[in-house]
């Protein structure tokens, strides 16, 4: 008890000592009590592009080749299937569902056939309508009827892409902005081998691009929004300066044929053909008979001209030939084809899906049409695209809205034939 009562009076002893001791002095300046660090909770925001829809891959053994099988390859070594496609692997996609569709249909933004029709190659948003975006490229040998590998093009925008004339390899597509992938409005193109952007090209003053064509050596033509002024770009030197080409209408879509430039929009049609080098625009304006706003543009004879003119979903499709407009099928989805070899017109109609022809110049229809989702396997499902040229004979690469790929046989009118190249989405398969 002595003990405790010891320790207790020297606590107290520290304590008053402690508390007598002498402040500092009153003259100088209090020392300043360095205030806590702030830790702050927030953190710079990184704009993330949502993963939507799968692309993956398994290696698969080769088979040995036989003898055949391999004077088939030396015989397609510049097929552009094979000079772009991942041996040794079988690739898996379900595409990216289109969140606005109450139906989720695929999220595609664009699709183009090689000069040789031995690759299509698919474009698709990934992210969803309105958010960051980044592209997944598809390609599909059409040979083969298979999906021969894919990549995604990281943070940016593509539709519209088209093969570039001259290249095997090489596409052009239409790139959207986004500030914070600091990308801007214009033109890419697109190297499949390398898998990547090899050269840009922004658009003035930073203009959404509307639409664009190939035209005659090595030229690329392209609109802008709400601009009267169209542009013309060298496709292999996207640094130099663009060349204007003054049109008449005030927001025009372009397409080119030859020497044969169509400008047209819910104003009218103008036509511009080549005088050295310089696009001369024809004094005759033509407007259609009643009230359309034409989507896409075919032309399918350049020295009449005669041209094909299709509208929105379930809008008309309507023929001019020498100026003279024509309706010739009412109410198609808006998707087409133009066969040159047989100067047929291949239209869908929005009922049914039904494939509708047409003999050219004459703008006549064919008794006979198609339905090519009665054909096994049998679907229910809309087209996105319909792509085709005369390497492919009478053939036709048929996508529909899903994703899935189909090679379509018209060889005998009467009778068509489907091919499955690859199935994406059973969805609205019967």
């Amino acid at each position: 008890m002595e003990k405790k009562l010891r320790f207790l009076l020297l606590g107290c002893a520290l304590t008053l000592c402690c508390g007598a001791a002498p402040s500092a002095d009153p003259g100088k300046n209090p020392p300043k009590l360095t205030p806590p660090p702030i830790i702050s909770q927030w953190k710079e925001k990184v704009v993330q592009v949502a993963e939507t829809g799968e692309f993956s891959n398994i290696s698969v053994p080769e088979s040995p080749k036989s003898k055949k099988n391999k004077k088939s390859k030396k015989q397609a070594r510049s097929n552009t299937a094979d000079l772009v496609s991942e041996k040794g692997k079988k690739f898996f996609w379900k595409p990216s569902p289109l969140l606005s569709s109450a139906i989720k249909l695929a999220d595609l933004t664009g699709a183009a056939l090689s000069e040789d029709g031995s690759l299509a190659v698919v474009t698709e948003r990934i992210g969803g309508k309105d958010k960051p975006n980044s592209t997944r490229v598809l390609l599909f040998d059409i040979s083969r009827r298979r999906l021969a590998g894919g990549f995604e093009l990281r943070k940016e925008r593509i539709s519209s892409i088209a093969f570039l004339p001259g290249t095997k390899t090489e596409l052009i597509a239409i790139r959207g902005q986004f500030d914070p992938f600091k990308t801007k409005n214009g033109l890419v193109r697109i190297d499949l081998r390398k898998q990547k952007i090899v050269d840009t090209f922004d658009s003035p003053e930073n203009k959404r691009i509307t639409s664009f064509t190939c035209g005659k050596a090595g030229k690329i033509i392209f609109s802008t929004l709400n601009s009267p002024v169209l542009f013309e770009i060298d496709q292999n030197s996207f640094a130099e300066e663009p060349v204007p080409v003054k049109s008449r209408l005030s927001s025009p879509k372009v397409s080119a044929n030859g020497e044969l430039l169509v400008v047209y929009s819910k104003d009218g049609v103008e036509t511009f053909r080549q005088d050295e080098g310089r696009w001369i625009a024809n004094e005759k304006l033509s407007t259609f008979p009643e009230t359309f706003e034409p989507v896409n543009c075919t032309i399918t004879d350049s020295a009449v001209p005669a041209i094909c003119f299709s509208g929105a979903y379930e809008d008309d499709l309507w023929y001019s030939r020498n100026g003279v407009f024509r309706k010739i099928q009412e109410r198609i989805s808006g998707i087409s084809l133009w066969d040159g070899q047989q100067k047929n017109f291949f239209a869908e109609v929005a009922a049914n899906n039904k494939i509708v022809i047409f003999q050219m110049p004459e703008g006549s229809p064919l008794e006979k049409s198609a339905t090519p989702n009665r054909l096994r396997p049998a679907n229910r499902n809309g087209s996105f695209a319909f792509l085709g040229n005369r390497a492919l004979k009478e053939k036709i690469v048929q996508i529909d809205d899903r994703g899935n790929v189909f090679l379509l046989d018209y060889s005998k009118i009467t009778r068509w034939k489907k091919y499955v190249v690859y199935i994406a989405d059973r969805t609205g398969f019967r």
